[in-house]
């Protein structure tokens, strides 16, 4: 099957491709939240749970592979695995949103794969 890398690398190329599609509407929501620390907070908050969301998939996906139970150091692996993954893709979006690179979001997304 494929790595917690992977899955985490294919779940951020679906949210990558509305960023890629919808620009305008990714600028004004980084201005907005800007503006309104607040709302900033509340998005921060979002994508906390989506990623724990997508960690607890991991792991129970793991663990039904696995036949039913994980040490608690295989899942601590597949946490932190897909923590710096996630990491990853938080730096690519986020060096896209600035403009500091001119490439395609896949691109900026296996370059900061690379640097883990």
């Amino acid at each position: 099957g494929e790595s917690v890398r992977e899955i985490v690398r294919a779940v951020a190329l679906v949210r990558m491709a509305a960023l890629e599609r919808d620009p305008q509407s990714w600028k004004m929501r980084r201005e907005l939240t800007l503006r309104e620390p607040a709302i900033g907070l509340r998005f921060l908050g979002v994508y906390a749970r989506a990623d724990r969301v997508l960690v607890d998939a991991l792991v129970e996906r793991a663990r039904v592979a696995a036949g039913g139970s994980l040490s608690a150091d295989d899942e601590f692996a597949i946490a932190v695995a897909a923590h710096s993954a996630l990491g990853a893709v938080r730096a690519a979006i986020r060096m896209h949103l600035v403009g500091a690179y001119d490439a395609p979001m896949a691109v900026l997304l296996d370059r900061a794969y690379a640097l883990l």
